[in-house]
């Protein structure tokens, strides 16, 4: 006899209680040049964007730029941070510190040749002006991420007069601390730091993932990849659980060949999985369709866990791959604006920046967006994933030396810049249900009937299971 199982689902309605999340896609009008960087941070419910403009016709002297929003995009108010004519100062990340304040991470030097010394700035919510100092590193090419570690401390990056990589720790007034430099990775720089607790996680010459206690000089955990050692080829962050996550290029891009991996580990560094990530323009099947990856810029762990990857090509576009926790596949976006900043703000969208290198070129852009739906407002590319591994390398042993490092105050000042924003694209709005009504079963014959359940209604109503 043939038996018919029943199964009994419970469709709640969400009848009330529906709102939509804030979003905007804004751009502004400038007379400047944009250099690459840029960078945004929450802060209060507010956001704060970070450029970098060059005035070409006074010997390309640069200075920074920060737009303050609320959370539906209204301008707060904008300000240009000068140091004056023949000194330049140049932006490269801002994080928010631990009592609400901003550090911006960049460096200074003359006009036209502004990589002599790493620049510190701290700013209050106002936008006023803490303190600026810069430190003596004598070279600051590529040298990228700051964090702050347990104790309020800061950390962040420098490269040597003889170009091998090293970190400087700082306190809340910007006194140095400690500093010191890594025995390997000449003419490679530190583009990656994670706080963990009080030592500093650090991807090392592209290769080598380290963690490190600036004061007493030590390397306190290190594991080296293989990765393709172009450009930025190995970034890294943590999971709430301490797991660790990586980013990096898997061969090189810039002949038609660029390709990445993602992939997770437990905290001592046991690979949990790994998804290698190649993208094309089309389907045509070309070498030129290939969406030639030569940098790695982000990785993260989402509000619900997700991990999140930013990867940027030859042409400077980018492309955004989500992963679930245990690695499978959500979605992807293509960002086809050059020079894309994303990060994510507390509610789960992101802030989102990108610059026009050239006068006349793309606008300058900056955003609060989800990227949860495909948005009109950007392009599409094909991309394909597979398993892949982390290609663990044979270890060369990393060492942490002592450097001596001084610092000085910089004059800034600071100024109105009066932006006006501009809508550059309508976003679709965002929902997000908040509140349950009420509920009614569903018969659903026979058991299992599928692994899908597909529900419509009349009327626009929403529901979940």
């Amino acid at each position: 006899m043939k038996k018919t199982l029943y199964t009994f689902v419970t469709l709640l309605l969400l009848s009330v209680g529906v709102h939509t999340k804030a979003q905007f896609y804004y751009t502004f009008n400038s007379p400047y040049r944009f250099e690459n960087e840029t960078s945004a941070v929450e802060l209060n419910n507010a956001f704060i964007f970070g450029f970098t403009i060059s005035v070409d016709n006074q010997n390309f002297h640069n200075k920074i730029l920060l737009i303050k929003t609320n959370a539906t995009g209204k301008v707060l108010w904008s300000k240009y941070f000068d140091a004056g004519a023949g000194t330049s100062i140049r932006l490269f990340e801002m994080i928010r510190t631990f009592n609400n304040e901003i550090i911006i991470s960049g460096e200074t030097g003359p006009d036209n040749n502004a990589d002599d010394d790493k620049l510190i700035i701290k700013i209050n919510a106002a936008g006023n002006l803490v303190w600026a100092k810069k430190y003596n590193t004598g070279f600051t090419y590529n040298s990228r991420s700051i964090a702050q570690l347990k104790d309020s401390s800061f950390v962040f990056a420098f490269t040597t007069a003889q170009s091998f990589p090293g970190l400087i720790q700082i306190d809340k007034n910007g006194n140095v601390i400690a500093a010191g430099s890594f025995n390997k990775g000449q003419f490679n720089a530190v583009q990656s730091i994670t706080a963990v607790n009080n030592a500093a996680e650090v991807v090392v010459a592209n290769a080598t993932l380290a963690d490190v206690n600036v004061v007493a000089h030590t390397v306190q955990r290190q594991k080296q990849y293989n990765t393709s050692n172009q450009f930025t080829a190995f970034v890294s962050s943590r999971c709430k659980n301490g797991d660790i996550i990586c980013l990096a290029g898997r061969t090189q891009g810039g002949t038609l060949n660029g390709t990445s991996r993602v992939f997770r580990t437990a905290s001592n560094g046991n690979l949990l999985w790994a998804k290698n990530i190649t993208a094309y323009e089309d389907s045509s099947g070309s070498p030129f369709s290939i969406f030639d990856i030569v940098t790695q810029n982000y990785i993260h762990e989402d509000i619900n866990g997700n991990i999140v990857a930013m990867v940027e090509s030859e042409s400077t576009s980018n492309l955004m791959v989500v992963f679930n926790a245990s690695g499978k596949y959500l979605y992807h976006r293509y960002l086809s604006n050059p020079n894309n900043f994303i990060a994510e703000a507390g509610d789960g969208n992101y802030l989102n920046t990108s610059t026009r290198f050239f006068n006349g070129g793309q606008p300058v852009l900056f955003s609060d967006r989800s990227f949860k739906t495909k948005s009109p407002c950007d392009s599409s590319l094909i991309v394909r994933i597979n398993n892949g591994t982390d290609s663990t390398a044979t270890q060369n042993n990393l060492l942490f030396q002592n450097a001596v490092i001084n610092s000085n105050a910089v004059t800034v000042s600071v100024t109105n810049a009066g932006i006006t924003a501009i809508p550059y694209c309508n976003l679709l709005p965002e929902h997000e249900d908040i509140q349950l009504q009420t509920g009614f079963p569903v018969t659903i014959l026979p058991n299992p009937a599928h692994e899908n359940i597909t529900v419509k209604t009349l009327t626009d109503l929403p529901f979940a299971f």
